[in-house]
């Protein structure tokens, strides 16, 4: 009996592996159903939104190759444009392997989570997802960073990371803009990519000549793509600011993770030296923040240890073999510096109404009593107001 249950089992099991891989053999494959998205980028095209698709083509061969492939489609909404998209490729475009989205200026005018909820309410999207701004047209920047003759310079993820080490340490990606959004600060921001007009201009004369391989292959493929040291700045879900390269640089002073950056000193007259401009590095940066109320006004101290490593010294009067340390008249001019620094980047925040290292929640919750008191006081004025910075900075040699 036992070996007739036996026989039995075994030629269920048998028959039910059987028959699942008949069904596996005769569906298709998931290349040929699925199309897999790995960039998007989102424009306004007069009322409507433009969706643009980096999809990745499998290639057949010996090895494993791939091209990329760029779709365009517009609809009403990011959702409609996709599944429009859908249908002019003929398959199902798959969203978890996409790493980044491109959005222009134009697209930003208005809320943008009101059209990213679709993304982050379905689970259509990675939350890890890479943010990006681009003043110019999205699908430019993406087309650019698609090119089969692009560099590594030209990929987008790697450009942006540039910003984590010099010129913000906090990136934006969907989970993180939502969560600023929905905070009382509201506040988050994206790196500024573009296109490189001449590399551009460039590509477009070269298509005439692509049959020409020998010069092709031995001409070196130039960067299509910039992050030009902008940072664009949001408020509750809109663009509101692109911050110039000397604008972000005020900023970066309250970043300790920021560091190799340089700073250039102008006029510093000493024994040696009459009207020299010197440049150092900040090797180390130290930044200690307290919060607190003086004369009941909100008032962030800011106390920083810098590290420098002197990089040049120009000035008629240079001795020969002169090594410039770090002395009190480089640490007052670092220290006026800082000030100035700090001051217009407060006011920008003022003026705009946006707290980008969030003030808000630090104030909460250092001093919270004072803070909600303090509040209470605004009659509908924006909480940084009445805020004060001041700053000092202790220098010393880093080599």
């Amino acid at each position: 009996m036992n070996k007739i249950i036996i026989k039995i089992a075994i030629f269920c099991a048998t028959f039910f592996v059987s028959f699942m891989l008949i069904e596996t053999l005769n569906s298709p494959s998931q290349n040929a159903v699925r199309a897999i998205c790995t960039g998007l980028a989102i424009d306004y095209a007069e009322t409507e939104v433009e969706v643009s698709s980096q999809i990745v083509i499998p290639e057949a061969g010996g090895q494993y190759t791939q091209k990329l492939s760029i779709v365009n489609s517009k609809g009403k909404s990011i959702e409609e444009a996709l599944e429009k998209m859908e249908f002019h490729v003929g398959k199902k475009i798959r969203l978890g392997h996409c790493g980044f989205i491109v959005i222009s200026k134009d697209f930003c005018e208005n809320d943008i989570t009101k059209q990213f909820d679709y993304f982050l309410r379905g689970n259509n999207l990675g939350n890890n997802t890479l943010l990006l701004f681009t003043t110019g047209k999205g699908k430019d920047v993406l087309e650019s960073a698609s090119n089969v003759n692009s560099n590594e310079v030209d990929n987008l993820q790697i450009n942006s990371k540039f910003n984590e080490r010099r010129l913000f340490s906090k990136s934006a990606n969907l989970l993180s803009f939502f969560n600023d959004y929905l905070s009382p600060h509201s506040t988050s921001h994206m790196p500024n990519i573009v296109v490189n007009k001449k590399s551009k201009q460039n590509e477009e004369n070269g298509k005439s000549e692509e049959n020409d391989s020998n010069q092709n292959s031995s001409s070196p493929s130039k960067d299509a793509i910039e992050n030009d040291g902008k940072v664009a700045v949001f408020y509750k879900g809109k663009y509101v600011k692109l911050l110039s390269e000397s604008e972000r640089e005020d900023f970066n002073w309250l970043d300790s993770k920021l560091i190799d950056n340089r700073i250039r000193l102008e006029n510093i007259n000493t024994k040696e030296l009459q009207n020299a401009n010197v440049t150092f590095t900040i090797s180390r940066k130290n930044v200690k923040i307290n919060y607190l109320f003086t004369q009941n006004c909100p008032t962030i101290k800011v106390e920083l240890s810098l590290g420098l490593k002197p990089e040049s010294v120009e000035s008629d009067t240079l001795p020969p073999a002169y090594n410039y340390l770090v002395d009190s008249v480089v640490n007052s001019a670092i220290n006026n510096k800082i000030s100035s620094a700090l001051s217009n980047m407060l006011k920008l925040e003022k003026e705009y109404g946006f707290d980008v290292f969030n003030f808000y929640k630090e104030f909460n919750i250092h001093c919270h009593a004072e803070w909600q008191k303090y509040l209470k006081t605004l009659d509908g004025s924006h909480y940084l107001k009445d805020v004060r910075i001041v700053a000092h900075a202790n220098c010393f040699d880093d080599f």
